[in-house]
């Protein structure tokens, strides 16, 4: 919205000047210019609270993970393979978490 504005306002610039209207575009591109850089500090907050949740969630998820397995392991119950697969697909699952969120 602010770009398209913009080189709306550059392309009849001559107009605008002709009719005295430079005042109103400066106000109107202010007002767009100010909603944008709201948007982009709220979605900068969203993001900033966002990944280290998500963060926090994978490595609790991975602790799990470990110390669940690593029991079984000791007692010979699960192989370390095992355990590195598993270990393995929970990275896999909050990667997929990442990747939806960067794609919105």
């Amino acid at each position: 919205m602010v770009n398209s504005d913009l080189q709306e306002t550059l392309a009849g610039l001559r107009v605008l000047q002709s009719f005295g209207r430079e005042a109103d575009r400066v106000q109107r591109f202010t007002r767009y210019s100010a909603g944008y850089r709201r948007a982009r500090v709220r979605g900068q907050w969203l993001m900033a609270v966002y990944f280290p949740f998500v963060q926090l969630l994978a490595s609790f998820a991975t602790i799990g993970v470990l110390g669940l397995a690593s029991e079984r392991v000791g007692a010979g119950t699960l192989t370390a393979g095992v355990l590195v697969a598993y270990m393995l697909y929970t990275d896999l699952r909050y990667a997929e978490l990442w990747r939806t969120f960067m794609s919105v």
